[in-house]
């Protein structure tokens, strides 16, 4: 006779394997929770501008994410917000190899011609120049570009940040007759696909003027800055921070062609904008008020001229030291 012993523990242990499962997804579905819970934490804590407890909260996120329950993905993302907290901070040596394993994480997931791929090495590329070590950089930039125009086409908007990531490392080596078609390549693709109005349009365009600039080119940065100022105006507030960069930018031209009277209206309203949105005690109010004040001053208006140095004083005094 054949013994039923052989069957039972097939259907205890399938029993056992199902539990099994249910704790793992149970167990899974929690560590998923704590790292979405560390990674809105951090965030938040990034926009109050509260960055030691912004720290804590992406290491709690990539402790989780540590785990084979969750996918490797998470880990390169808390790796990766973690370096750029590190890299806004200036510490090179600890955002790098944050920005290294994830990229290495990316690259062996999702496969080396992926976009977000190339967004990590842009990250790493970044932290290079920063560093000022252009030779490293240089190799990523250029990958991330290729990437980008091979995977979203050539005139994707995408692809407009490489060029412009590429141009200015070459603006930052001197290396100018590189780094002015590239600029100029980013500007066309936002304009064309972005509109006029777009704020990633109107930086490019301050950066092809702030590159005209550099060269002293003020015939061709002047009309530039106009055109930046104008859009800016046209796509915010007339209180808007942005305008008042926009035309501080304009009156820069201006004063170093010598054109002072041309600048002190810019910076006069550049200053109201800021009187009307910061905080009185502000640092860049103090030296929006000392802009002005050197402008008026090489008017022949020395009396408003100090006035606006005393209240910038006034302002610098109570600054920590």
């Amino acid at each position: 006779m054949r013994s039923n012993i052989a069957r039972r523990p097939v259907t205890g242990l399938l029993c056992t394997a199902l539990a099994c499962l249910a704790l793992a997804g149970t167990y899974s579905d929690a560590r998923a929770d704590a790292w979405d819970d560390s990674m809105r934490a951090a965030e938040w804590s990034m926009k109050q501008r509260q960055t030691a407890k912004a720290e804590e909260h992406f290491q709690a996120a990539i402790a989780a994410a540590k785990t084979p329950e969750l996918d490797e993905q998470r880990l390169a993302t808390s790796l990766d917000r973690l370096g750029a907290v590190y890299h806004s901070q200036g510490k090179y040596d600890e955002a790098e190899p944050l920005y290294r394993e994830g990229l290495e994480i990316r690259e062996r997931v999702l496969g080396p011609d992926s976009t977000v791929v190339a967004s990590s090495l842009n990250n790493l590329a970044t932290l290079y120049q920063s560093s000022e070590k252009f030779s490293e950089a240089e190799p990523l930039y250029k990958r991330a570009l290729a990437i980008n125009e091979q995977m979203l086409g050539a005139t994707d908007p995408q692809v407009a940040i490489s060029l412009n990531n590429l141009a200015t490392l070459y603006q930052a080596e001197e290396r100018y007759d590189e780094a002015e078609p590239l600029f100029e390549r980013a500007l066309s693709i936002r304009a064309t696909r972005l509109g006029s109005q777009n704020p990633a349009t109107i930086q490019s365009m301050t950066n092809l003027a702030r590159f005209h600039d550099t060269l002293k080119r003020y015939d061709e940065a002047e009309p530039l800055y106009k055109r930046a100022a104008d859009l800016t105006e046209q796509a915010f507030s007339e209180n808007d921070l942005r305008l008042a960069t926009a035309l501080d930018n304009l009156a820069g031209v201006y004063v170093r062609q010598g054109r002072n009277a041309d600048a002190e209206p810019a910076l006069k309203r550049s200053l109201v904008i800021r009187e009307r949105v910061l905080e009185p005690n502000s640092p860049v109010l103090a030296q929006s008020f000392e802009n002005y004040a050197t402008v008026l001053t090489s008017n022949g208006k020395s009396e408003d001229a100090a006035e606006l140095q005393a209240k910038a004083d006034a302002i610098r005094a109570k600054q920590p030291k």
